[in-house]
């Protein structure tokens, strides 16, 4: 075996509940995770040794993280980053820092993460003000995703597809109309789907949600379940409001075994992909299709020479699930294979940026078990953006690591063009409501496509309009806008 063979080696993962008599910050939860995963580990020296840590940027006002954190850890030494916003980041960052390690440019990695949302949110309703370490401010998720490159077109935005509950939303609509469901079979399927991945977390003891769910429970909009988007209710949608930490440890088979890390501490990589699907919705072809996850999903198992209906363990990132249903599509991957190893975002918890620092942890925990066993893990940022792949097993890869990206395949794939003054007849491609806390229609949006094949959006605050959304399927029918205006719809058009 080559001694620059990358593996992870150490791994710990907490929530911190109401009920911890001290609330600790997320500085400090990450330097507890990175303690406990170099003891689970079996080496200390692992945290004086590190000469990278990554850290998962999360709703938090830390001007320089890593400084803090190398302080806690009294390691003065190591290169430090932030990785940006994106559910694929966190396994990015753990599928590139590996590269590195395989290519000499680092030996010891720590990456970790830490989100309190639910202390934020209790400190809140207190009227308190949360505690971090002489730093000003308070965390601004807005500011966050300020950051960089936006997400959405500023025509994207206006039509209100900012929460992501409104863009899965719209694609799940979409997903229905295809396979001509009505909303009640539809609604069945995908309770049931949910449903499976909370019984996933009943036994997952890192879950936030450990109370079995039925899909009644699930699909049934009340006082406790409300709704959040058309069609998804509240325990369909990604759980922030919790407190969640992980780190892990990754270095080479030779620093293991100098270090005397134990041989059944060790998972492998066996392949890493990372794509992105063309950067705006507007921009590409199929509202509800994902050539990025098609591609990239497909070759991260072909570099590990793996099969989807090989593979034992699954965990499909599942903030929606339209997400679920949409990477089981493109990656060839069947609905009878479980699709979390978690319980997704809903049961599991949604710690905004890092899930897939618990996902990729708790595969390690399963393959540590069983090894001669294989695990797969996705994740996905921003709009379907952003999406990444990885391979892992506690048995050598056949071949070596190899972390890769696709990019130009998918670059060069038809696109449309987006049309934000439209004025005339659009065929309508999907659609959701937003609702109010209170239950009541907050506005309707709709994706529509333009005689020239151009891609508008376009909201409305009629109720009669909501109500026409609600009751019946208006994918498919033509609808009269005006400069991002839904109007009216004009009856059914060919579908």
């Amino acid at each position: 075996m080559d001694p620059r063979t990358p593996i992870i080696v150490g791994i710990a993962q907490a929530n911190q509940r109401e009920s911890e008599p001290e609330k600790r910050e997320p500085i400090d939860l990450m330097r507890d995770r990175a303690q406990e995963a170099a003891q689970d580990a079996g080496c200390l020296s692992l945290v004086e040794r590190a000469d990278t840590m990554g850290i998962m940027q999360g709703i938090w006002p830390y001007p320089d993280p890593g400084q803090l954190l190398k302080d806690r850890l009294s390691n003065a030494k190591a290169r430090t980053q932030v990785r940006p916003i994106g559910g694929n980041e966190g396994q990015d960052l753990i599928l590139s820092s590996l590269d590195d390690i395989q290519a000499g440019r680092s030996d010891v990695v720590l990456v970790c993460s830490a989100e309190t949302m639910r202390t934020r949110r209790s400190d809140q309703k207190a009227g308190r003000k949360t505690r971090y370490s002489d730093v000003s401010g308070d965390g601004d998720i807005n500011h966050l995703f300020s950051r960089g490159n936006p997400m959405l077109s500023p025509h994207e935005a206006a039509a209100g597809m900012g929460p992501a509950t409104v863009f899965y939303a719209m694609i799940e609509n979409a997903i229905r109309h295809e396979s001509r469901s009505s909303f009640a079979q539809h609604q069945d399927k995908i309770a049931k789907l949910w449903s499976s991945l909370s019984q996933v977390a009943s036994h997952n003891p890192h879950a936030w949600v450990r109370e079995p769910k039925t899909s009644e429970m699930i699909a049934q909009k009340n006082a406790t379940n409300r709704p959040i988007t058309h069609p998804y209710p509240k325990w369909m949608t990604s759980n922030i409001d919790v407190d969640q930490s992980a780190a892990l440890w990754l270095t080479s088979v030779e620093t293991a075994q100098s270090l005397g890390i134990p041989r059944d501490r060790w998972v492998f990589p066996w392949s890493g992909v990372r794509t992105q699907d063309h950067w705006f919705p507007s921009q590409r072809e199929h509202i509800h299709r994902s050539p990025a996850m098609r591609i990239g999903g497909r070759l991260a198992l072909e570099i590990a020479n793996v099969q989807p209906e090989s593979l034992d363990w699954i965990d499909l990132y599942a903030c929606f699930p339209a997400a679920v249903q949409v990477a089981q599509t493109e990656i060839g991957i069947s609905p009878d294979q479980v699709p979390s190893v978690t319980g997704g975002l809903t049961f599991f918890g949604g710690p905004f940026n890092s899930f897939t620092l618990h996902s990729v942890a708790r595969t390690v925990e399963l393959a540590r078990n069983e090894p001669n066993q294989i695990g797969f893990v996705s994740g996905v940022g921003g709009y379907f953006t952003k999406h990444s792949f990885g391979v892992y097993s506690a048995t050598p890869p056949q071949t070596p690591y190899r972390f890769t990206s696709p990019q130009s395949e998918i670059d060069a794939l038809p696109h449309r063009n987006e049309d934000a003054d439209f004025d005339g007849r659009v065929k309508i491609e999907t659609y959701s409501i937003k609702y109010r806390k209170d239950g009541s229609p907050e506005f309707t949006i709709a994706s529509g496509l333009t005689p020239e094949g151009a891609r508008t959006w376009v909201r409305s605050e009629e109720p009669g309009l909501a109500e026409s959304c609600e009751t019946e399927d208006v994918c498919g029918m033509y609808a009269s806008v005006s400069a991002g205006r839904l109007r009216s719809f004009d009856g059914v058009g060919s579908t």
